[in-house]
């Protein structure tokens, strides 16, 4: 490590998109918890909640992909994983305020088809964005992964939360024992973002914000 990392200041762009992912989960569990529960029962206002979560998902998607310095672009600026960040974050806003038009969530049953299409879509272009992160190599081994493990452990929840359990005739409703598992699109934006934050304040690049010498090279390739 040179002189210049070892004076240089901490990663600010991993501390902010921290900060945002925190927020997005903490908001993803307050709307989850305000359309599931019986007292708090108000899917309007769930859906507005998602909204809010999505855009700061958004902020943090670019904030990650281009990075307040060079050296803290976590996918090092690659176009493939630049654009797999910023769509993922517009498909969420977008997948949102669809939701929340009458040929979304008012329409009932009747949206099923584009609601499932579109989140499949959704969670491809996650699943590159975490690739993309990995390989770039610009966060620490092991944690390089963690984005990619999330998205693992995300799909099987999503399937187990939202197929095999209604399939089995089984209520997933907080706060019972079972409806804990309705709490993960929470629990995961929060986990990634207590990392993000302890990676920002750990990893230190210099002044100029230079590409550490690994990303560099990966990112010519």
């Amino acid at each position: 490590m040179t002189d210049a990392q070892m004076q240089g200041r901490a990663a600010t762009t991993w501390i902010f998109g921290g900060v945002l992912l925190i927020a997005v989960g903490l908001l993803s569990g307050a709307s989850v918890l305000v359309s599931g529960s019986d007292e708090l029962r108000d899917e309007r206002t769930a859906l507005v909640i998602d909204l809010v979560a999505a855009v700061l998902l958004l902020l943090a998607c670019a904030a990650y992909a281009f990075g307040f310095r060079p050296a803290e672009s976590i996918v090092a600026r690659r176009p493939v994983g630049v654009t797999a960040l910023l769509a993922l974050g517009l498909l969420e806003v977008g997948f949102r305020l669809w939701w929340m038009t009458p040929s979304g969530y008012g329409a009932g049953p009747g949206a099923a088809f584009q609601g499932v299409f579109l989140t499949v879509v959704i969670w491809v272009v996650t699943a590159i964005a975490a690739v993309s992160i990995s390989r770039a190599r610009v966060l620490p081994r092991p944690w390089n992964a963690a984005p990619l493990a999330a998205v693992a452990l995300g799909v099987v929840l999503f399937v187990m939360v939202g197929l095999l359990l209604p399939m089995l005739g089984i209520v997933a409703d907080p706060p019972g024992p079972v409806g804990v598992l309705r709490l993960w699109p929470a629990v995961l934006p929060l986990a990634l973002g207590v990392i993000s934050i302890m990676l920002g304040v750990r990893r230190r690049t210099g002044a100029a914000g230079d590409v550490p010498a690994e990303a560099a090279q990966l990112a010519e390739r």
